[in-house]
């Protein structure tokens, strides 16, 4: 019996801990409840253990593509379409700004609505046959839009690649 009540601690503690896995490729924020909320330090992969109520909110921090079709109509007034692909990821050290400014739905809340705009804007600036005759030079002139766009977002505009353009006769 004296055993017993000597292990009850051991037990209670163990049931009170939980553990976590960061896999490479990912980041994360410790959310708990007993110390105000989300924390601020960015955790790195491996095995960390938690406490009572705290959990994990996890980021893919490696690169991720996106399509995004895009619709405009060009300065002399051409109908046009592309699709391009948007190259992104999470910058490391801002983690806790995206997470409490932007959320978790980060890309359909700010990448994408900001790079329609920044896109649109291009297309709609350039002439079917000036312009959008050089992929390679609307690729960067998108590309650099897209990035002033989502500057201050927490988020890294990697590339943005025009797949397919296609412009009505």
């Amino acid at each position: 019996m004296h055993r017993t009540l000597l292990a009850l601690p051991l037990v209670f503690t163990a049931m009170a801990c939980s553990t976590a896995t960061i896999e490479p490729g990912h980041r994360a924020l410790v959310f708990a409840p007993d110390r105000g909320g989300l924390q601020r330090e960015v955790l790195s992969p491996g095995v960390y253990h938690l406490h009572g109520g705290d959990r994990i909110e996890d980021f893919d921090v490696t690169y991720a593509r996106r399509d995004l079709p895009v619709r405009a109509t060009t300065r002399d007034g051409a109908p046009v379409q592309a699709d391009l692909t948007i190259v992104y990821r999470p910058i490391l050290a801002e983690l806790y700004q995206l997470e409490t400014e932007e959320g978790p739905k980060y890309y359909d809340h700010v990448i994408a609505p900001q790079a329609l705009d920044a896109a649109r804007g291009v297309l709609e600036h350039s002439t079917r046959d000036e312009e959008l005759a050089r992929v390679s030079r609307l690729d960067a002139a998108l590309e650099q839009a897209v990035r002033r766009a989502t500057a201050g977002k927490h988020v890294e505009i990697a590339q943005v690649v025009v797949d397919h353009i296609e412009i009505a006769p």
